[in-house]
């Protein structure tokens, strides 16, 4: 039987999941910026809600693991997250090949920082032109 704090965890990650599959539709069907934005905002709210909902949990019984429901729907949420990036992956990618076949930019180079997002690094960027 799940604990109050446990009922929320399930409610909220679920309110997460529903938020990515929804963000997913957006950005297959090149959604709007703005409804991403909005998306991205409640996302963040809902992550927050979690981890403190996650420590308050913890606090409550160290010793207790997680409820199975809560685990498969934030393994479907990080499913769905790492879909989202890869997405987002290849609509960089193409946009770049388009900018760079324009004429309008250059090729960069991706590196991978410590929190696992990628950036162009310092040797990527354009200093100059002959």
């Amino acid at each position: 039987m799940m604990t109050d704090t446990e009922q929320q965890l399930l409610a909220h990650s679920q309110r997460f999941e529903a938020l990515l599959n929804e963000e997913l539709a957006v950005l297959r069907d090149h959604g709007n910026a703005d409804h991403l934005r909005e998306l991205a905002e409640q996302k963040m709210d809902c992550c927050q809600q979690l981890e403190t909902l996650e420590r308050l949990r913890q606090q409550q019984q160290p010793e207790r693991a997680m409820s199975a429901e809560v685990t498969q729907s934030l393994r479907r949420c990080r499913d769905l997250n790492e879909r989202i990036g890869s997405l987002l992956s290849r609509q960089q990618d193409y946009n770049e090949q388009a900018m760079h076949i324009l004429g309008l930019g250059s090729p960069t180079l991706r590196t991978y920082g410590a929190d696992g997002q990628t950036g162009a690094s310092a040797y990527s960027r354009r200093l100059g032109e002959a």
